[in-house]
């Protein structure tokens, strides 16, 4: 079967778009130094699902500080082992100290968390 004379020049024109929209986490980075929380939460955020331990570091972090993002110590704690467990040793040193300084705060997270499952 002979392909269409317009898929030569339309697929690899629709690559280099996908490929250009892509977020990075240097857009990410960017979004953050201008102290546009949110926006640099989303692009983190969607790397972080993608197994980027940068990025969830980063979500872990903005989730234990509540930048840019509602404070959730559990899913903060939870990026932060994920990224560690990926690698990221810098997620092991945060974790370990966020979670001295918030130890109370994050059990009773945990408890509010398991009474309303």
């Amino acid at each position: 079967m002979k392909k269409p004379w317009w898929l030569v020049l339309v697929v690899p024109m629709m690559l280099v778009m996908a490929v250009a929209s892509a977020e990075g986490i240097g857009d990410a980075e960017a979004y953050f130094e201008r102290g546009q929380y949110e926006e640099a939460f989303r692009i983190y955020h969607k790397l972080a699902v993608a197994n980027d331990p940068v990025a969830q570091d980063a979500v872990g972090t903005m989730y234990m500080l509540g930048v840019g993002v509602r404070q959730d110590l559990v899913q903060g704690s939870m990026w932060l082992a994920l990224a560690a467990a990926n690698g990221n040793e810098d997620s092991r040193e945060t974790l370990l100290d966020l979670v001295r300084q918030n130890k109370r705060a994050i059990i009773e997270e945990l408890e509010r968390t398991v009474e309303r499952r």
